[in-house]
């Protein structure tokens, strides 16, 4: 029963966070450099999200096959936005996972609400050498 408790208020807590608009991703961009919006869609429902972020851990998505080739040209910005943050932190890291070429000066740009999201986005872009600029909300 425990677990089940933790299960649902684990699903609960990702419901419940706020999405990430386009303004907020774009605030800290830099004007007059290549940069170009990622929306990462996800569901209305909670379950379905659920399910959809298990998929994308696992196999990607069309975001994510974007985002790979994006990363992959030089001075280029990119700012993800979605409704789900947490969609768009596995979303992220599964294309820098999958990335086998990265450009020179390249940019992520993201805001959300977790400081975890933040270290472990930051982790995995530096990882890349790509500059991952977070902003907290």
């Amino acid at each position: 029963m425990k677990k089940l408790f933790v299960t649902l208020f684990a699903f609960v807590l990702v419901a419940c966070s706020s999405g990430v608009t386009l303004n907020q991703a774009s605030r800290d961009m830099p004007k007059g450099q290549v940069a170009i919006g990622l929306e990462v869609v996800s569901t209305s429902s909670l379950v379905s999200d659920g399910i959809l972020l298990a998929a994308v851990k696992v196999s990607g998505s069309a975001v994510t096959k974007q985002l790979v080739e994006l990363v992959a040209v030089d001075n280029m910005a990119v700012g993800i936005f979605g409704k789900s943050q947490a969609l768009n932190k596995v979303t992220v890291i599964y294309a820098l996972e999958h990335a086998e070429k990265i450009g020179q000066n390249v940019h992520l740009y993201m805001a959300g609400s977790s400081e975890t999201d933040k270290a472990e986005l930051e982790k995995s872009a530096s990882q890349k050498n790509i500059a991952l600029h977070y902003s907290l909300i």
